[in-house]
Order: C-alpha cells, then structure tokens, then sequence
C-alpha cells in the first residue's frame, strides 16, 4: 500500500523485535484510513470494519441505538493510545465493528513504534476481552 498506493505508516506496533503485529496506514491527514491487523486464526483475515463518527455525542447516539436493538457492547467506550481516536467496538452478522470518532489529524513523520499492547489499546487502563482476538 505504501509503495503502491502512496499511503504513509503513521504507527507500528511490534510485539517482539522483528515482529509486525498490526500497522496504521493514512491517505489523507487523519491518522489513518486504514489499519492492518495480523491474526493467528487460520483462513480469518478480517479484524473490523470501522465507522466514522463525528464526535463523541454521535458515538453515545450510535451507542444507545445498538442498545435499543439489542446489540451488545464488545468493547468500550475507549480511546486508543495509537491514533488516539475514540472507540466502541460490536458484533453484528459474523462480523466486528468499530464506532470511531475524533480521529486526529497528523502531519507527514516517521512512524510511531509501540511494543506495549495495553497502553497501544488505551492509555485509559481498558483493556480488551478475550474475544477481540477472533477475527471474521
């Protein structure tokens, strides 16, 4: 994507030296537009798909209205540490999504490098239940 497409890398996470286990790619000047995620789980590729919220009060609309179809919560509300972007994340269909909303703008630099999940996940202490390792 990036030798092709032009996308920069705004952000690495690398578990172990040498180890790739998820990268944050943008087109524009939002942190991303698009993030690749590695997953052990054989034949299973698709981490989430993400929403763009405008803000924080669109997150809780969006929020109350899973609520209000029965749509359980996987995760959140949140900020991420790597983009600092806020989150909710649900299943619906087979499939996980992403509430996203302020994402920040960045300016062209030398991609982030974080080896430290926690903290990558949210400097707000949540962390992620066991299912946010299954993919779709």
């Amino acid at each position: 994507m990036v030798d092709i497409l032009d996308f920069q890398i705004s952000d690495i996470f690398a578990p172990a030296p040498g180890v790739m286990g998820a990268a944050w790619l943008r087109a524009s000047d939002l942190h991303h537009d698009v993030a690749i995620i590695s997953t052990p789980e054989p034949g299973k590729s698709l981490h989430h798909y993400a929403l763009g919220m405008e803000s924080f009060d669109h997150l809780k609309v969006a929020a109350d209205e899973l609520a209000r179809h029965g749509v359980p919560i996987e995760t959140g509300p949140g900020r991420h540490g790597v983009g600092a972007n806020l989150y909710t994340y649900f299943w619906v269909a087979g499939n996980r999504y992403e509430l996203s909303a302020e994402m920040p703008r960045v300016r062209p630099g030398a991609p982030g490098m974080w080896d430290n999940f926690p903290k990558a996940f949210s400097p707000w202490g949540l962390t992620p239940p066991e299912s946010f390792g299954h993919a779709s």
